[in-house]
């Protein structure tokens, strides 16, 4: 129905309107029915590690996008190697390695093709082990 109403003339795209009563009733159901955490020892979020994260993402992909269609100028490999490096300090402290396993395994699916499970298995090894490089935050 939201394809053919065409709201605001933009055909398809009008179907992530259906996302917001998605999002508000979420929203909604986790206000009311989610306690509220009393757990003194409860860590905060890590907001400058995920931003670091998302940051360093968004450095590595954006190159590998649009790098050949724009001749692979300079500035792309600065910014490449800025986001291997921002992923570098993740890994360091251990706040960035769900985000760096989440990139992992969608590479390992849609770059080498492999299924969901050899992804997951081909993580496992470094899952399963302690980290080494963990750096102590107390």
């Amino acid at each position: 129905m939201l394809t053919e109403a065409n709201l605001f003339g933009w055909s398809w795209r009008a179907v992530f309107f259906v996302n917001i009563p998605v999002a508000a009733g979420a929203l909604i159901a986790g206000l009311r029915f989610v306690p509220e955490t009393k757990d003194t020892g409860a860590r905060r979020p890590d907001v400058p590690g995920a931003v670091l994260l998302a940051a360093s993402l968004v450095a590595i992909v954006y190159p590998l996008l649009e790098g050949r269609t724009l001749g692979w100028p300079a500035w792309v490999w600065v910014l490449l190697v800025a986001g291997l490096a921002g992923l570098g300090v993740q890994v360091a402290f251990s706040a960035g390695m769900q985000g760096f396993f989440l990139a992992f395994a969608l590479w390992l699916q849609a770059g080498e093709h492999f299924s969901p499970l050899k992804a997951g298995l081909t993580a496992d090894p470094a899952v399963l082990r302690p980290n080494p490089w963990k750096v102590s935050r107390s």
